[in-house]
């Protein structure tokens, strides 16, 4: 198997997730806010899919994130996408539409797989300049993945919190 291969199995696995924590939620659980120091499952979902832009366009690429070409900044509401320990508290309250976060998920997810269809094996070994440290290219991609995972898992249990299955099975 060629490494473009199990990077796109992978990715495969990590979007099944995500699309299964997703399915039959209402506006009111994306949207609830959990007490304490929890985000929403909104919150949370829009700031997975900005990792996943961020990681594949801007850091992979240098090119800029979907976030600004496609505009998707004033279709949702958001003057920018949390993370990083910043623009989090734009987001508590608001009241996103699955919907349209789901358009900007099926952007990201296009932009990231036409970087892989032409993905080489030699890519993985590209040294790249994450926040000030030298990193592989194979280290923002498998990261990538796993931080998908991890908060597709802070969602199912946002969801149990609520009362709900979080993910089927």
């Amino acid at each position: 198997m060629e490494p473009r291969e199990f990077i796109q199995l992978q990715l495969a696995a990590a979007r099944r997730q995500s699309d299964a924590v997703l399915n039959a939620i209402t506006s009111e659980q994306f949207n609830w806010m959990p007490p304490g120091t929890c985000n929403s499952i909104s919150a949370t979902f829009i700031h997975m899919l900005a990792s996943e832009d961020r990681a594949f366009q801007a850091t992979l690429q240098g090119k800029p994130r979907i976030w600004e070409t496609d505009g998707w900044g004033e279709k949702i509401g958001l003057q920018e996408t949390p993370g990083g320990g910043q623009n989090w508290e734009q987001v508590k309250g608001k009241n996103l539409t699955l919907l349209s976060l789901l358009g900007y998920e099926q952007s990201v997810r296009a932009a990231t797989d036409a970087y892989l269809a032409q993905f080489t094996s030699q890519e993985l070994d590209r040294k790249i300049t994450v926040n000030g440290r030298e990193r592989l290219a194979a280290d923002v991609i498998s990261g990538t993945v796993l931080h998908i995972m991890l908060h597709t898992g802070e969602i199912a249990a946002i969801k149990g919190m609520l009362g709900i299955k979080g993910l089927p099975g």
